[in-house]
């Protein structure tokens, strides 16, 4: 939908024209002592990727991490408005990227 080219075999155009697309995975599967797969997230990498994707000129990031309780994010809504959490590494991260022009998207979720 982003960056298909009219000219595929499908009819279909993406939105952007002239867009790149690039995929990074913060999450790798974990199989517990019990044999169950779990989804890990580190918890330094999406902000270490956010900030790479920011100096090199990156327009969109889709910021979907989950938030289930299974080990990834769960932020409380605006906390990074918050004065307290305002020099959180996650919040001056999210706070560089935007001042670079990068627009952060995400699923809504529940």
């Amino acid at each position: 939908m982003i960056a298909a080219n009219h000219t595929n075999t499908d009819g279909v155009a993406g939105a952007c024209k002239n867009c790149g697309l690039v995929s990074g995975r913060i999450i790798q599967d974990t199989c517990l002592s019990s044999g169950i797969v779990f989804p890990y997230i580190n918890q330094v990498a999406p902000w270490v990727g956010l900030t790479l994707l920011a100096e090199t000129g990156t327009q969109v990031v889709n910021m979907s991490f989950g938030g289930q309780g299974n080990g990834t994010f769960d932020y409380p809504k605006n906390v990074c408005a918050d004065p307290l959490f305002q020099n959180d590494p996650e919040c001056l991260t999210i706070a560089y990227a935007s001042s670079q022009g990068v627009l952060m998207v995400a699923a809504s979720g529940k």
